[in-house]
């Protein structure tokens, strides 16, 4: 079908990103499962709320009780409706640039107790856009005050991930050579051996539960555009953003927007923060992870196993609550891959 609409209208030719690629790689290309055509069928895929079956095979009813309106914490609308010290309204008012940024990190790290109590604070609760209007810094200097913010949370496990994930990663991708049944060759990113590593263990891991009141419609099998979004270069990184925002119905967690070599990370609706040039998909991945920590905020349900996954065996951070399934079953069966 690609490529009979780019004979229909040869002005789409021009979109190509690299000079290898066919005249309807925008529309639809066949070795990595993206393009246009693929982004639009992901997001009506995801619109499609399941039927919620009980084990029995029959429809369920019993449903979970809603949140009754009073019970709701109130959310901050605004950094101005916040009682901030003298030195986080002093940080408001700096621009961030190379000549302060020793002064920047430095306020940062002194201001952390503030902001994490106001994240934690029970009483009242903060939207990503009110966290960064009253800690705009947090999304400057290409991610280092994110990377701080996280060593000040977890001092010594900040590298972890970039240490260890390339013995997890070939194990699974022996694993998915070894079973192409479940993981197809379409399933993986030629090129892209860690995107590749990602998408298998969302495969390999069980499918995440529903368990918060924004996850109702949300879809629990792990599309790859939910937490990785990849458009040609030269877009406009503010209208892709936009763009997103106007066809969710849900509110949008964090995730990666990459365009030609450039990394984004998107936080809440609007805001973002532009990773250092030539940034790889697992720094990629690993800043995704910290600014989910930084700004705690939760996972895309579809992916949520995953980035758990990660943490426990990656990072070695403990979950917050013991319930949580680590998965231990998959981590052995991985770990005795050869």
């Amino acid at each position: 079908m690609a490529v009979c609409v780019d004979a229909m209208y040869p002005k789409l030719s021009n979109k190509a990103v690299w000079p290898t690629d066919k005249p309807w790689t925008y529309l639809f290309d066949r070795s990595n499962n993206n393009g246009y055509f693929a982004r639009a069928i992901a997001h009506q895929q995801r619109q499609l709320a399941p039927e919620k079956r009980a084990r029995g095979g029959g429809t369920e009813k019993r449903k979970r009780a809603k949140t009754s309106v009073s019970n709701e914490v109130p959310v901050v609308q605004s950094a101005d409706d916040l009682e901030l010290s003298n030195e986080v309204n002093y940080l408001r008012n700096i621009v961030a640039r190379d000549c302060v940024k020793p002064d920047i990190l430095t306020s940062m790290r002194d201001t952390f107790k503030e902001r994490r109590y106001l994240i934690n604070n029970e009483s009242k609760r903060l939207s990503v856009s009110t966290l960064i209007d009253a800690f705009p810094h947090l999304l400057s200097f290409e991610g280092e005050v994110i990377d701080q913010e996280f060593s000040l949370l977890h001092n010594d496990k900040k590298d972890n991930l970039l240490r260890n994930f390339h013995q997890y990663s070939a194990k699974l991708l022996k694993m998915a050579e070894s079973n192409p049944k479940k993981y197809p060759p379409d399933l993986l990113h030629h090129g892209n051996a860690h995107l590749s590593a990602f998408v298998i263990l969302a495969n390999f891991l069980p499918k995440p539960r529903r368990s918060y009141p924004w996850e109702e419609s949300m879809n629990p099998t792990p599309v790859l555009y939910d937490f990785y979004q990849s458009v040609p270069m030269g877009s406009n990184v503010e209208y892709e953003i936009e763009q997103r925002r106007q066809l969710t119905k849900y509110p949008i967690q964090p995730y990666i927007l990459n365009v030609g070599t450039r990394m984004f990370i998107v936080l809440g609706n609007s805001e973002w923060l532009a990773l250092p040039r030539e940034c790889s998909t697992l720094q990629g991945v690993d800043f995704l992870i910290k600014a989910c920590y930084a700004l705690d905020t939760p996972y895309y349900l579809g992916w949520k196993n995953v980035f758990r996954f990660l943490t426990v065996y990656l990072y070695n951070i403990t979950p917050d609550h013991q319930r949580l399934s680590v998965f231990a079953e998959q981590h052995r069966a991985l770990m005795q891959i050869q």
